[in-house]
C-alpha cells in the first residue's frame, strides 16, 4: 500500500471579494458544504456586523466586512475581508441567515 502524505486541509486569504461569496453562493443559500460565519474579526478584519458596515456605506468609513467561508467537506477555509454595496446588503443578510440554519442543524 502506497500512502502519499499531503495536507489535509487548505486556509485560504479570500482576495477576490463579493466576487468568491457570489461564486460559491450564486443565490445566497448556504449548505451543509459552504457556509459563512461573519464578523470573525482576529488577525484578518473587524468585528463589525453587516448591520455595522451597511450603516458606513456612503460615508468615509471603510464598507469591508470580515467573513470566514468554512467547507468542511474539503477541509478549506477561506477567510478575509470583502468591500461590500448597497446592492450586496440583501444578499449578505440571506447568507448569513442561510449560515446560521446550517449550524442549527449540525
Amino acid at each position: 500500500m502506497n500512502v502519499f502524505l499531503m495536507p489535509a486541509y487548505e486556509v485560504v486569504k479570500l482576495t477576490d471579494g463579493m466576487d468568491v461569496l457570489r461564486s460559491l453562493f450564486p443565490d445566497g443559500e448556504a449548505n451543509d458544504l459552504n457556509f459563512v460565519m461573519f464578523s470573525t474579526s482576529g488577525t484578518h478584519g473587524s468585528y463589525l456586523t453587516i448591520e455595522d458596515v451597511a450603516a458606513s456605506l456612503g460615508t468615509v468609513e471603510p464598507c469591508k466586512l470580515t467573513v470566514l467561508v468554512i467547507q468542511p467537506r474539503v477541509v478549506r477555509m477561506l477567510y478575509g475581508e470583502v468591500e461590500i454595496t448597497a446592492e450586496d446588503v440583501p444578499y449578505l443578510l440571506k447568507l448569513r441567515e442561510s449560515s446560521k440554519r446550517v449550524f442549527a442543524e449540525q
